[in-house]
């Protein structure tokens, strides 16, 4: 028991994290984008938006698959969105964003679900760390956007955060191995579903 304990642990705060900074570390960066890629406030609006369309979007539809299956997927599309946004132009950017929206909407959905089915007597504590890790999260993609400019160029700070992400899949990727480990009931998952959509 203390064993899954300390890899339910691990998994959480390892997916949390990804579902934040990579967003937020826009925002400061954001006038350096429009320069580079020559667009408008009303442009750069739709780019920043898109992570927010996908969460309303792509959510409703997440109960209809294997949860651990749909979580590497997620985390895989995290992973490529920073990818493809950091690397393949204008285009890029705006499929790359959209892709890491879907991908952290579905991992949204899935580990408020997980948690509830295996930790129901302390669902509000976990949930409480969770939520503080995503906080912190934001906090930190926020104060390293500028600093990580001074290492790399626009494409090497956005892509920084694939390595998070990467790191995540591959922890995943392991556990997709065993499905008991993160087999929640439907009926669960479907009322953690709904509430995230109506937050959302």
């Amino acid at each position: 028991m203390a064993s899954f304990k300390k890899i339910f642990w691990i998994n959480v705060i390892i997916v949390a994290f990804n579902l934040r900074a990579p967003i937020t570390a826009v925002g400061p960066i954001i006038d350096i984008i429009k320069d580079k890629y020559y667009l408008n406030s009303t442009v750069a609006g739709i780019l920043t938006s898109l992570p927010l369309i996908a969460f309303g979007g792509i959510s409703f539809i997440v109960g209809y698959f294997s949860p651990i299956r749909a979580i590497v997927f997620g985390i895989f599309l995290i992973f490529l969105g920073e990818i493809i946004r950091s690397y393949f132009g204008v285009y890029g950017l705006f499929l790359g964003m959209l892709a890491m929206g879907c991908g952290i909407a579905i991992a949204n959905v899935l580990l408020p679900s997980f948690i509830k089915e295996k930790f129901p007597k302390k669902m509000a504590s976990i949930m409480g760390i969770y939520s503080l890790v995503l906080s912190i999260s934001s906090i930190i993609g926020i104060a390293l956007a500028i600093p990580l400019l001074s290492v790399f160029d626009l494409a090497g700070a956005m892509f920084f955060w694939a390595i998070f992400s990467f790191v995540a899949l591959v922890v995943y990727y392991s556990q997709a191995k065993n499905g008991r480990f993160f087999r929640i009931k439907k009926k669960a998952h479907k009322k953690i579903n709904l509430f995230i959509n109506l937050t959302t």
